[in-house]
């Protein structure tokens, strides 16, 4: 059970990954909400709109990367990313460790 917005949030926009771009606005369409409540209610958790986007996107990317049968490029195009080295910058900076290095760790445990 999700205890704060930002937490509702993060798990209600995982399942539209990659399939919407992802603007405030359509956050806010998905969530049933005003773009301008959206908005306050996450200024009133001092956190940014891109901060629980990226958190979505780690969650997401990270229980994909388990599955070795997808490939990082597949995984790139769900998570809403152009490019591979977008995705993987992105990845590094939420994980420390790039996707394939991830993927490797987990196979690993």
């Amino acid at each position: 059970m999700p205890i704060s917005f930002k937490e509702g949030m993060r798990d209600a926009l995982i399942p539209y990954l990659g399939t919407e771009n992802f603007t405030k606005n359509k956050a806010a369409d998905i969530l049933g909400i005003s773009p301008r409540t959206l908005h306050r209610r996450l200024a009133g958790e001092n956190v940014m709109y891109s901060e629980v986007l990226g958190q979505a996107r780690l969650i997401k990317a990270s229980k994909l990367l388990q599955q070795e049968d997808i490939r990082l490029m597949d995984i790139t195009l769900m998570l809403g990313y152009e490019n591979a080295s977008s995705f993987t910058r992105a990845f590094r900076r939420w994980a420390g460790v790039s996707p394939r290095e991830y993927r490797n760790l987990q196979a690993n445990r």
